[in-house]
């Protein structure tokens, strides 16, 4: 594998991995960080129950 390939997925393979845990938990959001609900969860796993 030649330089350029392996630099480009060297850096595109960590980029997809990040872009996709972070979309990941935008769109479950277990402790409703953000106001969007986007599955329509009803309970989410985080409660406060203080």
């Amino acid at each position: 594998m030649n330089l350029k390939k392996w630099t480009l997925l060297y850096i595109l393979i960590p980029l997809f991995l990040l872009v996709s845990i972070f979309s990941f938990n935008f769109i479950i959001d277990p402790y409703s960080i953000t106001p969007y609900n986007i599955l329509n969860i009803p309970n989410k796993f985080a409660r406060d129950d203080r």
